[in-house]
């Protein structure tokens, strides 16, 4: 009887649960993508903030470096002996060194001692450990004056007896085509009465009749402006203005001969 109840009741269908697939959108997508450089930036805020004490010492290092290199360029420690360790850029630059006369050669020929921009670390550098100073190569280089010829006569004793041991700062022009060992230079030395004033030496040298003015052929027709400028500055020295005021205290009778010849001149152009 059970069976046959079984047999009568419907059969009612299992319902079938419905699975409904999830589609992914471009919106989670541009999530997805946003979390990613949010994460990193995160890490690297979070390892400065650990590691702080490092990236401020980074300028100091940066500028340490750049002085440096830049204290190597311009040779700042280092001592020229020989004109072969300048460079040539140095040169071709007209670069201004400091240094001190040793030495007046017979033929106008000076021997400098170059004094580097930081001769005070170059003494540390020579100083041994036990405190005591090294000695050291005394290599002087060959400066001649360029522009002029000294006077034999007057002018290189001149030189021997009042510019020994005397501070100098020399200009590069070139190296002499006669001696390749020899640098024809600008000399310039300290003003006795304006202590930031520098008087060029070679005019002084014309000015005083102690020399005479040459010009170097290998810059007859360059457009060179220190150059240029280094000629007009032995022109003018070697032709230097009279000063008529000082001549009248000296002899009032020169202002009289001063108009006359004046006078004179003019009627004779008239």
């Amino acid at each position: 009887m059970f069976a046959r109840l079984l047999s009568a009741a419907p059969v009612q269908p299992r319902p079938t649960a419905h699975i409904t697939q999830y589609s992914r959108t471009d919106d989670d997508d541009d999530d997805e993508e946003e979390e990613i450089p949010t994460n990193f930036i995160r890490t690297c805020a979070i390892y400065v903030d650990d590691h702080m004490n490092v990236f401020r010492l980074v300028p100091y290092v940066v500028g340490a470096v750049a002085l440096g290199t830049i204290a190597k360029s311009i040779a700042l420690f280092r001592q020229f002996r020989h004109v072969s360790e300048i460079p040539k850029r140095f040169i071709d630059n007209h670069v201004q060194l400091a240094g001190q006369i040793r030495h007046c050669h017979n033929n106008g020929t000076l021997d400098v001692e170059h004094i580097p921009i930081g001769n005070l670390i170059e003494a540390l550098r020579l100083t041994s450990r036990f405190g005591v100073l090294k000695k050291s190569d005394p290599g002087f280089l060959k400066v001649r004056l360029a522009g002029i010829k000294l006077e034999e006569v007057v002018g290189v004793p001149w030189i021997q007896a009042e510019c020994d041991r005397r501070y100098i700062w020399f200009r590069m022009l070139r190296v002499n085509p006669e001696n390749p060992d020899t640098l024809d230079c600008i000399i310039q030395t300290r003003n006795p009465w304006f202590a930031f004033k520098k008087d060029c030496f070679n005019a002084e040298l014309v000015r005083e009749g102690l020399a005479t003015v040459t010009p170097m052929e290998e810059f007859k027709d360059c457009k060179d402006r220190e150059y240029l400028k280094f000629m007009k500055q032995l022109r003018k020295a070697e032709q230097p203005k009279q000063n008529i005021f000082v001549r009248v205290l000296r002899s009032p009778l020169t202002l009289w001969e001063y108009l006359k010849n004046r006078r004179q001149t003019r009627e004779s152009e008239v």
